[in-house]
């Protein structure tokens, strides 16, 4: 999600629910985004949706192994 000169994305967190954070990005390649900093191995970020998303919103999660480990 881009704000101003500000970059976040959401994730999902323990409560599954929605949840804005801050990233820095570097490389940008078709179809993938380069997240330099601001999320860890492990979390579940959340890839559809966001233009109806709030921070605290409940979210369901669909895990869909083609993205998983993508580099």
């Amino acid at each position: 999600v881009q704000s101003g000169a500000e970059s976040s994305v959401y994730v999902v967190d323990a409560e599954s629910k929605a949840r804005r954070v801050s990233v820095k990005i570097g490389r940008r390649l078709p179809g993938a985004i380069e997240i330099r900093s601001g999320v860890a191995p492990g979390d579940k970020v959340i890839s559809s949706g966001q233009i109806t998303l709030r921070p605290g919103i409940a979210v369901a999660v669909n895990f869909n192994e083609t993205n998983a480990g993508a580099d």
